[in-house]
């Protein structure tokens, strides 16, 4: 193979009025024709800044200071403006996350797409259409023609990083590069994404750059990889060899970060990072059976959209959680996971259903019942930002529950502050900080102190890992493990971070589309899923160890819209295993083996199959 893009003591400074600050230093690296290249980090390691000055992006203050960036030879710090133009989306193409941030609002998708076709080719609008409609039938999208004529936010995420993919191909670019591609996106449409983007350099020979935090990517798609931490790259090597022997200290910091989420042992010594083979599964025992916690019973949440039309968000769903348990709930994005926990607190009101806690129903609690209730129901949000005031310092956001819902003085109160905050892994010191001045896997265990400083028997978490980095998800994991082991509270935890929920629950529950199709104990359903959309959801993860490749069971296109809900089983318009009559039944949630409840007419049950 012959090298395509090569990096060559690159360094890239932060040029302020008095300080000179580095950012990259040394960095170099090299991508092949047909050559997939990975590059991991956690955030702050400097990858999107390298990109950035790949492609000649950085503005003040953000300075080159030396080294070269070579395409095929050409260096492209050298390059005027009118070259760069020719070269980038012709030559090497960039492919980003988030990507209704980066599609026009105002422009149709055709236009967007044609318009960077013709950029490199000076053909009639009519064939640039005719060629944009063919981008976005490789990639897979159903009736390219008729979403020439949408607006990005007419289209679901999963289609928006499909149009981002078919912007970036439009014109065969022998160097295409992604920049975290699957962030944002369910499991199901990333490896649907990640299958287009390998697929797509395949067939144009190009090479691809894949910029992630997410080693399960790298193990299953990439060739080679790139360690980077601090500005620099700290180990380069052939991806087998590298989770099967890293050599540097970070590498095989990351690996045993990554082998925690799925791991229920990790080795100590830090000396090998082999992942472990052990059962992922809670090291608490599960408390005897007795009655419920929380009964949730028949529940239903509507919302009205215009027309007249109605969401319906959660479907008549049922399920329960006992003392000392944690239930994980997943399910894609729009599945009502969300809602339902939001309901469980009464934070939304459910349109029908019951909600029963410690034998009590709480659906009708208002008033002074519902300000006592919240003391023992609490929960701990997505993003540890956006979760707490930016102008009240953390002693402040840890005690104001306590002070809302307890009779404790003022010097009680900090106390248990200070005790809380030790209790999640903090120093006491940083009462006095603002959020402002922490890390985001810090402020996450400030949201966790304060949503455990009333003793709550029930905290619902919404994602509580997905904003953070390896190493910091699988501190997070831990401390939620012995903080329920220490004081017996029960978890509903939503997450679509399927790992997460294989290292920390015991039961898991599965929806889609506002219903419940697959409750189980979580090892035995992550060992053998019986729902199609269990099947297509777990065979989905992507693990962080090439050698452990994922069964290919998958969904085609995506999930329907929640206002206008398929005839019969929700799934039909995906399955595999539809049938005719999957059209028009509507299957119930029914035990179809011990400790196990599914949905689907085409799954018998358990004493059936022994028959």
């Amino acid at each position: 193979m012959t090298t395509l893009l090569e990096v060559r003591d690159l360094t890239v400074a932060f040029v302020g009025d008095r300080t000179t600050r580095a950012v990259l230093s040394g960095v170099s690296l090299s991508v092949a024709d047909g050559e997939v290249l990975g590059v991991v980090g956690e955030s702050g390691s400097g990858k999107s800044i390298l990109l950035a000055a790949i492609l000649r992006l950085l503005q003040p203050p953000w300075q080159v200071l030396g080294g070269q960036v070579l395409l095929r030879g050409e260096n492209l710090l050298e390059q005027d403006e009118r070259r760069l133009a020719a070269l980038r989306g012709k030559e090497l193409a960039l492919a980003l996350s988030n990507p209704r941030q980066h599609l026009n609002p105002i422009l149709t998708i055709g236009r967007q797409l044609s318009d960077v076709i013709r950029a490199h080719r000076p053909i009639p609008h009519a064939a640039a259409l005719a060629a944009a409609a063919e981008l976005l039938k490789s990639v897979n999208i159903p009736d390219p023609v008729l979403r020439l004529q949408a607006y990005p936010h007419e289209l679901s995420g999963g289609m928006c990083q499909r149009v981002i993919l078919a912007l970036a191909i439009a014109n065969a670019p022998k160097l295409l590069i992604v920049d975290e591609p699957t962030s944002g996106l369910d499991v199901t449409v990333s490896v649907q994404i990640l299958d287009l983007m390998r697929n797509a350099v395949r067939k144009l020979n190009s090479g691809l750059l894949v910029v992630s935090r997410d080693l399960g990517v790298v193990a299953n798609y990439c060739e080679r990889v790139v360690v980077m931490n601090a500005g620099r790259i700290v180990e380069e090597a052939e991806v087998r060899r590298f989770f099967a022997t890293p050599q540097n200290v970070y590498s095989r910091k990351l690996l045993h970060a990554a082998a925690a989420a799925r791991d229920a042992d990790l080795a100590s010594s830090g000396a090998s990072p082999v992942l472990l083979r052990t059962e992922p599964q809670p090291e608490h025992p599960l408390p005897s059976a007795s009655e419920p916690l929380l009964e949730v019973r028949d529940l239903m949440k509507r919302f009205p959209v215009r027309d007249g039309r109605v969401l319906t968000a959660v479907n008549d769903i049922s399920f329960a959680i006992g003392r000392g348990e944690a239930v994980g709930l997943v399910g894609e994005s729009g599945s009502g996971k969300s809602t339902v926990g939001r309901c469980v607190l009464r934070l939304i009101e459910p349109t029908s259903g019951t909600l029963w806690f410690k034998g009590q129903e709480i659906s009708k609690l208002a008033g002074t019942g519902l300000r006592k209730l919240r003391a023992k129901l609490q929960m701990v949000f997505q993003d540890p930002f956006d979760s707490l005031d930016p102008r009240q310092s953390l002693s402040a956001a840890i005690e104001e529950p306590l002070s809302l819902t307890t009779d404790m003085t003022r010097g009680d109160r900090k106390a248990r502050v200070a005790d809380l905050l030790q209790l999640v892994g903090l120093s006491r010191d940083a009462a006095s900080l603002y959020p402002h001045q922490m890390s985001a896997g810090e402020l996450q265990r400030v949201g966790i102190a304060r949503a455990i400083a009333t003793q709550p028997d029930l905290v619902v978490f919404d994602e509580p890992t997905s904003a953070l980095d390896v190493s910091v998800r699988a501190d997070i994991l831990n401390l939620l493990r012995d903080l329920q082991q220490r004081l017996g509270m029960s978890y509903l935890f939503i997450s679509h971070d399927l790992t997460a929920v294989r290292r920390l629950c015991h039961r898991t529950a599965i929806m889609y589309l506002g219903k419940l199709v697959e409750v189980g104990e979580t090892e035995e359903l992550f060992r053998t899923p019986s729902h199609p959309y269990s099947r297509a959801l777990l065979s989905s993860v992507l693990y962080p160890d090439p050698a452990q490749r994922r069964s290919p069971f998958l969904l085609s296109g995506e999930i329907p819209s929640p206002i206008d809900l398929p005839s019969g089983c929700a799934l039909h318009t995906r399955c595999p295993m539809a049938t005719a009559d999957c059209a028009r039944i509507e299957p119930a949630l029914e035990e179809k083996a011990p400790g196990r409840q599914l949905s689907c007419i085409n799954v018998a049950p358990e004493r059936s199959k022994t028959q």
